[in-house]
């Protein structure tokens, strides 16, 4: 399978005229022109073999594929490697590693200095408290040095749980997560006409910038939060990492797909 960079297409007396944010590309040959009308006019964003079987021979396929790769019509999304042998649990809750020295598997190991990140597979965090100044300087540092990582926290009466990320692939980040998480809430209580949770943490924060968001949590409910960590750790990357969870004080799990925040830089190469 391929994706489409999304483009603008248009004919003149040159052929097809192709505009995307890599540039702009004359497409002169029939076929090709006439495939990629057919890309625009169903409003695709990927295509496989069955849809170019519409317009060329099979022995086309590579020169017609190599031409569009090579004018940034289209790329190809590898899939995601990952091989977590050595993974590193932080957090600045007790109860929570508490309940990691239950789980009998060597990978994990305690850090306490984020500078050691780097020297792990994986790493997996976990705040209650939950501080946003440190979340987002933790996510800038694991960020900036390309370091795998899944983020969690208490917020809202919910156990939350990002997808899998590393910088290299252009996924949503942690900040992304929590950015659309905040707006979710704050959304809801608009639309409910009631003062939401996250309405009352911006009043505090407004005087309180450092202001940590903090629940009195006893180890049967983390390990609702456990559990659902190791099942992400434990599938393919190409799962975990488009995949979020939402995990309440009984149990209850649902899941979703990450989505980039529009004010976020991350998914630019």
């Amino acid at each position: 399978m391929f994706h489409i960079n999304q483009f603008i297409i248009s004919k003149s007396d040159l052929g097809a005229i192709v505009q995307n944010s890599f540039g702009i590309t004359i497409i002169e040959e029939k076929k090709l022109m006439d495939f990629l009308f057919y890309l625009d006019k169903n409003g695709k964003n990927n295509f496989f073999d069955e849809d170019l079987e519409l317009f060329f021979e099979r022995e086309e396929f590579e020169d017609v594929i190599n031409f569009l790769l090579e004018s940034s019509i289209i790329y190809e999304k590898k899939e995601i490697e990952g091989n977590f042998n050595n993974i590193g649990i932080y957090s600045n809750n007790q109860n929570f590693k508490d309940c990691f020295e239950f789980v009998e598997d060597d990978r994990f190991k305690f850090v306490n200095d984020y500078t050691k990140f780097g020297d792990y597979d994986l790493m997996v965090l976990f705040f209650n408290p939950f501080s946003l100044v440190k979340y987002n300087q933790l996510a800038d540092y694991i960020s900036e040095n390309n370091i795998p990582c899944i983020f969690s926290f208490f917020y809202d009466s919910k156990f939350y749980i990002t997808n899998l990320y590393r910088k290299e692939w252009y996924s949503p980040c942690p900040k992304c997560f929590f950015y659309n998480l905040e707006a979710s809430i704050r959304s809801y209580g608009k639309v409910m006409d009631e003062i939401s949770f996250q309405t009352i943490v911006d009043m505090i924060y407004a005087q309180n910038p450092l202001f940590e968001v903090e629940a009195k949590l006893n180890k049967k409910e983390i390990f609702f939060l456990v559990t659902e960590i190791l099942k992400m750790i434990s599938q393919n990357v190409n799962i975990s990492g488009k995949k979020v969870v939402e995990v309440d004080l009984n149990g209850n799990v649902s899941y979703d797909v990450p989505v980039h925040f529009e004010l976020c830089d991350c998914f630019e190469k």
